[in-house]
Protein backbone atom coordinates (compact mmCIF):
# COMPACT_ATOMS: atom_id res chain seq x y z
CA UNK A 1 0.00 0.00 0.00
CA UNK A 2 1.11 3.17 -0.94
CA UNK A 3 2.49 5.68 1.41
CA UNK A 4 1.37 9.50 1.42
CA UNK A 5 3.50 12.29 3.21
CA UNK A 6 1.70 15.00 5.24
CA UNK A 7 2.84 18.07 2.91
CA UNK A 8 1.48 21.16 3.81
CA UNK A 9 1.61 23.95 0.71
CA UNK A 10 2.71 27.34 0.51
CA UNK A 11 1.39 29.73 -2.60
CA UNK A 12 -0.37 32.80 -2.90
CA UNK A 13 -3.62 31.50 -4.36
CA UNK A 14 -5.90 29.15 -3.10
CA UNK A 15 -5.99 25.45 -4.80
CA UNK A 16 -9.64 24.75 -5.87
CA UNK A 17 -11.11 22.31 -7.96
CA UNK A 18 -12.42 23.86 -11.11
CA UNK A 19 -10.00 26.66 -12.26
CA UNK A 20 -6.80 26.56 -14.58
CA UNK A 21 -4.67 28.50 -11.51
CA UNK A 22 -4.25 25.22 -9.65
CA UNK A 23 -4.39 22.67 -12.77
CA UNK A 24 -0.35 22.34 -12.10
CA UNK A 25 -0.72 21.38 -8.14
CA UNK A 26 -3.67 18.91 -8.29
CA UNK A 27 -1.44 17.09 -11.33
CA UNK A 28 1.30 16.58 -8.66
CA UNK A 29 -0.88 15.86 -6.32
CA UNK A 30 -3.34 14.01 -7.79
CA UNK A 31 -3.67 11.00 -6.19
CA UNK A 32 -2.94 12.10 -2.56
CA UNK A 33 -5.35 11.66 -0.01
CA UNK A 34 -6.95 14.67 0.82
CA UNK A 35 -6.56 14.16 4.79
CA UNK A 36 -2.84 14.18 3.70
CA UNK A 37 -2.71 17.72 2.14
CA UNK A 38 -2.78 21.43 4.28
CA UNK A 39 -2.38 24.21 2.05
CA UNK A 40 -1.80 27.95 3.36
CA UNK A 41 -2.73 31.00 1.27
CA UNK A 42 -3.85 34.18 0.68
CA UNK A 43 -5.87 34.82 -1.87
CA UNK A 44 -9.48 33.25 -3.44
CA UNK A 45 -9.24 32.99 -6.86
CA UNK A 46 -13.20 32.34 -7.07
CA UNK A 47 -16.17 34.38 -4.92
CA UNK A 48 -18.01 32.41 -2.52
CA UNK A 49 -15.14 29.87 -2.71
CA UNK A 50 -16.24 27.17 -0.14
CA UNK A 51 -14.72 24.11 1.87
CA UNK A 52 -16.03 21.76 -0.79
CA UNK A 53 -14.26 23.08 -3.91
CA UNK A 54 -10.98 23.20 -2.01
CA UNK A 55 -8.28 20.88 -3.34
CA UNK A 56 -6.52 20.08 -0.09
CA UNK A 57 -7.80 18.49 2.90
CA UNK A 58 -6.79 21.56 5.43
CA UNK A 59 -6.91 25.04 4.58
CA UNK A 60 -5.68 28.14 6.12
CA UNK A 61 -6.41 31.51 4.46
CA UNK A 62 -3.71 34.27 6.19
CA UNK A 63 -5.22 36.87 8.29
CA UNK A 64 -3.86 40.15 9.61
CA UNK A 65 -2.68 38.49 12.61
CA UNK A 66 0.00 36.70 10.34
CA UNK A 67 1.72 39.71 9.06
CA UNK A 68 3.64 42.05 10.72
CA UNK A 69 1.35 45.09 10.56
CA UNK A 70 -1.23 43.56 9.67
CA UNK A 71 -4.02 46.42 10.35
CA UNK A 72 -2.23 48.68 8.05
CA UNK A 73 -1.63 45.94 5.27
CA UNK A 74 -5.35 45.12 5.29
CA UNK A 75 -5.95 48.98 4.59
CA UNK A 76 -3.85 49.11 2.22
CA UNK A 77 -4.59 45.58 0.16
CA UNK A 78 -8.08 47.25 0.13
CA UNK A 79 -7.08 50.30 -1.45
CA UNK A 80 -5.55 48.56 -4.49
CA UNK A 81 -8.68 45.71 -4.95
CA UNK A 82 -11.08 48.64 -4.60
CA UNK A 83 -9.30 50.67 -7.65
CA UNK A 84 -8.76 47.91 -9.41
CA UNK A 85 -12.71 47.16 -9.43
CA UNK A 86 -13.43 50.62 -10.36
CA UNK A 87 -11.70 50.36 -13.35
CA UNK A 88 -12.93 47.32 -14.38
CA UNK A 89 -16.62 49.33 -13.54
CA UNK A 90 -16.96 52.41 -14.31
CA UNK A 91 -18.28 54.71 -11.71
CA UNK A 92 -20.53 57.57 -12.18
CA UNK A 93 -19.02 60.68 -12.92
CA UNK A 94 -20.28 62.53 -9.94
CA UNK A 95 -18.50 59.33 -8.14
CA UNK A 96 -15.42 59.75 -10.05
CA UNK A 97 -15.34 63.54 -9.10
CA UNK A 98 -15.98 63.30 -5.28
CA UNK A 99 -13.30 60.46 -4.49
CA UNK A 100 -12.04 61.41 -1.82
CA UNK A 101 -8.03 62.61 -1.34
CA UNK A 102 -7.44 60.15 1.25
CA UNK A 103 -9.02 57.21 -1.15
CA UNK A 104 -6.27 58.35 -3.87
CA UNK A 105 -3.06 58.83 -1.33
CA UNK A 106 -3.38 55.47 0.26
CA UNK A 107 -3.85 53.83 -2.90
CA UNK A 108 -0.52 55.91 -4.29
CA UNK A 109 1.09 54.87 -1.32
CA UNK A 110 0.55 50.96 -1.66
CA UNK A 111 1.69 50.88 -5.20
CA UNK A 112 4.80 52.92 -4.42
CA UNK A 113 5.55 50.31 -1.29
CA UNK A 114 4.85 47.11 -3.92
CA UNK A 115 7.35 48.31 -6.81
CA UNK A 116 9.95 49.65 -4.23
CA UNK A 117 10.05 46.01 -2.31
CA UNK A 118 9.55 47.77 0.84
CA UNK A 119 5.96 45.89 0.94
CA UNK A 120 7.54 42.78 1.64
CA UNK A 121 9.66 44.11 4.77
CA UNK A 122 6.77 46.24 6.98
CA UNK A 123 4.02 43.00 5.93
CA UNK A 124 6.72 40.03 6.87
CA UNK A 125 5.04 36.96 7.86
CA UNK A 126 4.64 35.80 11.53
CA UNK A 127 3.33 32.55 13.19
CA UNK A 128 0.43 33.72 15.03
CA UNK A 129 -1.42 31.68 17.53
CA UNK A 130 -4.15 30.30 15.07
CA UNK A 131 -1.78 29.69 12.26
CA UNK A 132 0.42 27.66 15.08
CA UNK A 133 -2.20 25.80 16.36
CA UNK A 134 -3.58 24.85 12.90
CA UNK A 135 -0.55 23.54 12.16
CA UNK A 136 0.36 21.85 14.94
CA UNK A 137 -3.22 20.27 14.64
CA UNK A 138 -2.01 19.00 10.91
CA UNK A 139 1.54 17.70 11.95
CA UNK A 140 3.23 18.18 8.36
CA UNK A 141 6.18 16.30 7.85
CA UNK A 142 7.41 18.36 4.38
CA UNK A 143 6.43 21.79 3.83
CA UNK A 144 6.09 22.35 0.06
CA UNK A 145 6.88 26.08 -1.35
CA UNK A 146 7.41 27.70 -4.51
CA UNK A 147 8.29 30.89 -3.63
CA UNK A 148 7.67 33.76 -6.18
CA UNK A 149 7.79 36.23 -3.08
CA UNK A 150 9.90 37.77 0.27
CA UNK A 151 6.49 36.53 2.02
CA UNK A 152 6.44 32.82 1.08
CA UNK A 153 10.68 32.83 1.30
CA UNK A 154 10.49 33.81 5.08
CA UNK A 155 6.91 31.77 5.95
CA UNK A 156 8.99 28.64 4.72
CA UNK A 157 12.44 29.23 6.68
CA UNK A 158 10.02 29.95 9.55
CA UNK A 159 8.14 27.06 9.44
CA UNK A 160 11.39 24.96 9.32
CA UNK A 161 13.23 26.90 12.54
CA UNK A 162 9.93 26.21 14.09
CA UNK A 163 9.18 22.85 13.70
CA UNK A 164 12.09 21.27 12.24
CA UNK A 165 9.87 20.47 8.90
CA UNK A 166 12.02 19.21 6.15
CA UNK A 167 11.13 21.89 2.71
CA UNK A 168 10.53 20.65 -0.71
CA UNK A 169 11.44 24.23 -3.10
CA UNK A 170 9.97 23.47 -6.32
CA UNK A 171 10.98 26.25 -8.77
CA UNK A 172 8.71 26.89 -11.87
CA UNK A 173 9.94 30.43 -13.39
CA UNK A 174 13.20 32.09 -12.45
CA UNK A 175 11.80 34.88 -9.66
CA UNK A 176 15.25 34.78 -7.80
CA UNK A 177 16.73 36.23 -10.96
CA UNK A 178 13.49 38.89 -11.91
CA UNK A 179 12.06 39.52 -8.43
CA UNK A 180 12.01 43.89 -8.20
CA UNK A 181 14.90 43.86 -10.62
CA UNK A 182 12.58 46.63 -11.89
CA UNK A 183 12.49 48.38 -8.59
CA UNK A 184 13.93 51.95 -8.03
CA UNK A 185 15.44 50.42 -5.43
CA UNK A 186 16.46 47.36 -6.94
CA UNK A 187 20.37 47.91 -6.27
CA UNK A 188 19.08 47.02 -3.07
CA UNK A 189 16.71 44.49 -3.14
CA UNK A 190 18.10 42.09 -5.74
CA UNK A 191 20.87 41.33 -2.92
CA UNK A 192 17.95 40.66 -0.40
CA UNK A 193 16.22 38.52 -2.80
CA UNK A 194 19.48 36.34 -3.87
CA UNK A 195 20.64 35.83 0.56
CA UNK A 196 17.00 34.80 1.09
CA UNK A 197 16.60 32.60 -1.54
CA UNK A 198 20.10 30.85 -1.46
CA UNK A 199 19.24 30.81 2.45
CA UNK A 200 16.37 29.15 1.77
CA UNK A 201 17.57 26.49 -0.91
CA UNK A 202 20.42 25.43 1.30
CA UNK A 203 18.17 24.68 3.92
CA UNK A 204 15.47 22.68 1.31
CA UNK A 205 15.99 18.52 1.83
CA UNK A 206 14.28 18.47 -2.10
CA UNK A 207 14.90 21.44 -5.02
CA UNK A 208 12.90 20.88 -7.69
CA UNK A 209 13.05 22.76 -11.02
CA UNK A 210 11.38 22.45 -14.39
CA UNK A 211 13.79 21.48 -17.54
CA UNK A 212 17.66 20.79 -17.62
CA UNK A 213 18.18 24.77 -18.68
CA UNK A 214 17.11 25.79 -15.14
CA UNK A 215 19.01 22.40 -13.45
CA UNK A 216 22.17 23.95 -15.58
CA UNK A 217 21.58 27.55 -14.53
CA UNK A 218 21.22 26.87 -10.91
CA UNK A 219 23.93 24.77 -10.95
CA UNK A 220 26.22 27.15 -11.99
CA UNK A 221 24.24 30.11 -10.90
CA UNK A 222 24.10 28.86 -7.02
CA UNK A 223 26.16 25.91 -6.77
CA UNK A 224 23.12 23.53 -6.12
CA UNK A 225 21.83 20.47 -7.13
CA UNK A 226 18.41 20.45 -8.41
CA UNK A 227 16.10 17.70 -9.52
CA UNK A 228 14.66 18.35 -13.22
CA UNK A 229 10.78 17.26 -13.33
CA UNK A 230 8.28 18.80 -15.98
CA UNK A 231 4.96 19.33 -15.76
CA UNK A 232 2.28 16.67 -16.19
CA UNK A 233 -1.43 15.50 -16.96
CA UNK A 234 -3.44 12.44 -18.25
CA UNK A 235 -3.43 12.02 -21.94
CA UNK A 236 -6.75 9.50 -21.54
CA UNK A 237 -8.33 13.17 -20.51
CA UNK A 238 -7.61 14.79 -23.59
CA UNK A 239 -7.75 11.58 -26.49
CA UNK A 240 -11.04 10.96 -24.63
CA UNK A 241 -12.35 15.05 -24.79
CA UNK A 242 -14.97 15.84 -27.57
CA UNK A 243 -13.66 18.38 -29.91
CA UNK A 244 -15.47 22.34 -29.08
CA UNK A 245 -15.09 24.90 -31.88
CA UNK A 246 -16.42 28.25 -31.45
CA UNK A 247 -15.65 29.22 -35.36
CA UNK A 248 -17.94 27.14 -38.28
CA UNK A 249 -15.77 24.18 -39.79
CA UNK A 250 -15.03 26.26 -42.88
CA UNK A 251 -12.90 28.36 -40.52
CA UNK A 252 -9.12 28.02 -39.68
CA UNK A 253 -9.43 28.22 -35.78
CA UNK A 254 -5.92 29.38 -33.83
CA UNK A 255 -6.61 28.83 -29.99
CA UNK A 256 -4.38 30.55 -27.56
CA UNK A 257 -4.95 29.49 -23.91
CA UNK A 258 -2.86 31.14 -20.68
CA UNK A 259 -1.67 34.25 -19.32
CA UNK A 260 -0.66 36.74 -21.69
CA UNK A 261 1.66 38.36 -18.82
CA UNK A 262 5.07 38.65 -19.43
CA UNK A 263 4.85 40.35 -23.02
CA UNK A 264 3.18 37.53 -24.39
CA UNK A 265 0.50 39.38 -25.75
CA UNK A 266 2.76 41.08 -28.26
CA UNK A 267 3.73 38.01 -29.86
CA UNK A 268 0.32 37.13 -29.90
CA UNK A 269 -0.29 40.84 -31.79
CA UNK A 270 1.94 39.23 -34.60
CA UNK A 271 0.53 36.65 -34.82
CA UNK A 272 -2.80 38.47 -35.27
CA UNK A 273 -1.09 40.77 -38.36
CA UNK A 274 -0.23 37.38 -39.90
CA UNK A 275 -3.83 36.38 -39.26
CA UNK A 276 -4.89 39.31 -41.40
CA UNK A 277 -2.62 38.87 -44.23
CA UNK A 278 -3.90 35.35 -44.29
CA UNK A 279 -7.38 36.50 -44.37
CA UNK A 280 -6.87 39.12 -47.38
CA UNK A 281 -5.50 36.39 -49.68
CA UNK A 282 -8.56 34.51 -48.71
CA UNK A 283 -8.43 32.60 -45.55
CA UNK A 284 -10.82 32.45 -43.35
CA UNK A 285 -8.93 32.56 -39.82
CA UNK A 286 -10.22 33.28 -36.23
CA UNK A 287 -7.62 33.12 -33.38
CA UNK A 288 -9.30 33.08 -30.13
CA UNK A 289 -7.40 33.59 -26.74
CA UNK A 290 -8.98 32.01 -23.74
CA UNK A 291 -7.00 34.29 -21.07
CA UNK A 292 -8.16 35.84 -17.75
CA UNK A 293 -7.33 39.44 -16.56
CA UNK A 294 -6.12 40.75 -19.53
CA UNK A 295 -5.12 44.75 -18.45
CA UNK A 296 -6.47 47.71 -19.89
CA UNK A 297 -3.92 48.83 -21.87
CA UNK A 298 -2.89 45.72 -23.51
CA UNK A 299 -6.98 44.96 -23.95
CA UNK A 300 -6.78 48.35 -26.10
CA UNK A 301 -4.00 47.04 -27.91
CA UNK A 302 -5.65 43.67 -28.57
CA UNK A 303 -9.10 44.59 -29.65
CA UNK A 304 -7.98 46.54 -32.84
CA UNK A 305 -7.50 43.18 -34.08
CA UNK A 306 -11.26 42.37 -33.48
CA UNK A 307 -11.08 41.57 -37.11
CA UNK A 308 -9.25 38.32 -36.76
CA UNK A 309 -9.20 37.81 -32.78
CA UNK A 310 -11.69 37.03 -30.11
CA UNK A 311 -10.85 37.50 -26.42
CA UNK A 312 -13.11 34.57 -24.43
CA UNK A 313 -11.92 34.69 -20.66
CA UNK A 314 -10.42 31.89 -18.75
CA UNK A 315 -12.08 28.64 -19.21
CA UNK A 316 -12.69 26.19 -16.50
CA UNK A 317 -10.44 23.08 -16.23
CA UNK A 318 -12.46 20.35 -17.54
CA UNK A 319 -13.59 22.46 -20.43
CA UNK A 320 -9.77 22.94 -21.15
CA UNK A 321 -9.61 19.78 -23.00
CA UNK A 322 -12.47 19.71 -25.52
CA UNK A 323 -11.86 23.48 -26.06
CA UNK A 324 -8.03 22.38 -27.73
CA UNK A 325 -9.38 19.62 -29.28
CA UNK A 326 -11.44 21.69 -30.99
CA UNK A 327 -8.93 24.20 -32.43
CA UNK A 328 -6.66 23.68 -35.97
CA UNK A 329 -3.89 25.30 -34.65
CA UNK A 330 -2.76 25.42 -30.82
CA UNK A 331 -0.62 28.90 -30.15
CA UNK A 332 2.04 29.06 -27.89
CA UNK A 333 3.99 32.41 -27.65
CA UNK A 334 6.87 34.36 -25.49
CA UNK A 335 7.70 37.88 -26.04
CA UNK A 336 10.54 39.02 -27.85
CA UNK A 337 11.14 41.85 -25.39
CA UNK A 338 14.67 41.57 -24.04
CA UNK A 339 13.27 42.62 -20.19
CA UNK A 340 10.67 39.82 -20.70
CA UNK A 341 12.84 36.95 -21.98
CA UNK A 342 14.61 37.25 -18.88
CA UNK A 343 11.57 36.21 -16.56
CA UNK A 344 10.70 33.11 -18.94
CA UNK A 345 13.93 32.16 -20.33
CA UNK A 346 14.74 29.17 -18.25
CA UNK A 347 10.90 28.08 -17.91
CA UNK A 348 8.46 25.86 -19.83
CA UNK A 349 5.16 27.13 -20.26
CA UNK A 350 2.18 25.06 -18.15
CA UNK A 351 0.12 24.55 -21.24
CA UNK A 352 2.89 22.93 -23.33
CA UNK A 353 2.36 19.42 -22.53
CA UNK A 354 -1.44 20.50 -22.43
CA UNK A 355 -1.08 21.38 -25.96
CA UNK A 356 0.92 18.22 -26.86
CA UNK A 357 -2.00 16.03 -25.47
CA UNK A 358 -4.54 17.80 -27.40
CA UNK A 359 -2.72 16.29 -30.31
CA UNK A 360 -3.20 19.37 -32.57
CA UNK A 361 -0.43 21.06 -34.44
CA UNK A 362 0.96 23.31 -32.52
CA UNK A 363 2.72 26.96 -33.34
CA UNK A 364 5.82 28.18 -31.48
CA UNK A 365 6.60 31.33 -31.51
CA UNK A 366 9.67 33.24 -29.60
CA UNK A 367 12.90 33.73 -29.31
CA UNK A 368 15.35 31.12 -29.74
CA UNK A 369 17.16 31.18 -26.07
CA UNK A 370 13.78 30.80 -24.54
CA UNK A 371 13.47 27.35 -22.79
CA UNK A 372 10.60 26.01 -23.79
CA UNK A 373 11.24 27.11 -27.57
CA UNK A 374 14.65 25.13 -27.45
CA UNK A 375 12.59 22.23 -25.92
CA UNK A 376 10.22 22.23 -29.18
CA UNK A 377 13.06 22.77 -31.07
CA UNK A 378 15.05 20.01 -29.97
CA UNK A 379 12.08 17.14 -29.28
CA UNK A 380 10.09 18.77 -32.95
CA UNK A 381 6.70 18.50 -31.10
CA UNK A 382 5.70 21.76 -32.83
CA UNK A 383 6.04 24.32 -35.93
CA UNK A 384 9.11 27.19 -34.45
CA UNK A 385 9.35 30.57 -35.23
CA UNK A 386 11.77 32.47 -33.60
CA UNK A 387 11.53 35.63 -36.36
CA UNK A 388 9.05 38.26 -37.09
CA UNK A 389 9.65 38.27 -40.70
CA UNK A 390 9.05 35.00 -41.07
CA UNK A 391 5.68 34.07 -39.31
CA UNK A 392 3.40 35.39 -41.72
CA UNK A 393 5.18 32.42 -44.50
CA UNK A 394 5.33 29.68 -41.39
CA UNK A 395 1.78 30.09 -40.16
CA UNK A 396 0.53 29.68 -43.98
CA UNK A 397 2.86 25.95 -44.30
CA UNK A 398 0.99 24.89 -41.22
CA UNK A 399 -2.35 25.98 -41.66
CA UNK A 400 -1.49 23.88 -45.61
CA UNK A 401 0.91 21.39 -45.04
CA UNK A 402 -1.31 18.21 -43.95
CA UNK A 403 1.79 15.62 -44.17
CA UNK A 404 4.00 18.26 -41.64
CA UNK A 405 0.85 18.84 -39.54
CA UNK A 406 0.41 15.28 -39.19
CA UNK A 407 4.07 14.93 -38.34
CA UNK A 408 3.88 17.22 -35.60
CA UNK A 409 0.90 15.91 -33.89
CA UNK A 410 2.63 11.99 -33.97
CA UNK A 411 5.75 13.60 -32.26
CA UNK A 412 3.99 15.81 -30.16
CA UNK A 413 2.04 12.73 -28.93
CA UNK A 414 5.20 10.72 -27.97
CA UNK A 415 6.89 13.20 -26.44
CA UNK A 416 4.27 13.87 -24.12
CA UNK A 417 4.30 9.86 -23.26
CA UNK A 418 7.57 10.22 -22.74
CA UNK A 419 7.83 13.37 -20.88
CA UNK A 420 4.26 14.62 -19.12
CA UNK A 421 2.40 11.07 -18.36
CA UNK A 422 0.68 11.58 -15.25
CA UNK A 423 1.20 8.42 -14.18
CA UNK A 424 5.27 8.59 -14.75
CA UNK A 425 5.58 12.38 -13.34
CA UNK A 426 3.85 11.73 -10.28
CA UNK A 427 5.46 8.16 -9.12
CA UNK A 428 8.46 10.00 -9.29
CA UNK A 429 7.61 13.02 -7.67
CA UNK A 430 5.73 10.92 -4.46
CA UNK A 431 9.30 8.85 -4.57
CA UNK A 432 11.15 12.17 -4.25
CA UNK A 433 9.12 13.25 -0.92
CA UNK A 434 9.45 10.03 0.06
CA UNK A 435 12.86 9.69 -0.35
CA UNK A 436 13.51 12.49 1.96
CA UNK A 437 11.63 11.36 4.50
Amino acid sequence: MTSYPRVLILTNCAINDVDVHGAFMRNYFHHWPRECLAHIYQEDLQENLNDLSLFCGYNYKLTVADRRCGRYYKILKSSIIGAAARRHAPQPRKVRFFETALRRLIYAASRCLLQLGLWEFIFAPRVSSSMGAWIKSFAPEVVYVQGYSLFFVWLAQKLHQRLGTRICLHILDDWPNTLYSRSPLAFIMRPVVRHYFKALADVSALRICIGTDMREEYWRRYGLQFVSLLNCDDIDRYSQAPPKRTVGPDVLSLVYSGSLGVGRWESLLDICEAGVALRAGGTDVRITAYTPDVPPDVFVKLSRMSEVLTLAGSVRNGDVPSILRGADILLLTESFSKAHRAEVKLSIATKAHLYMMAQKPILVYGPPDVAVVRYAQAEGWAHVVTSQSALGQELRRLAFDVNARCDFVATAKRIALKNHSGRIVRGQFLKLICDIL
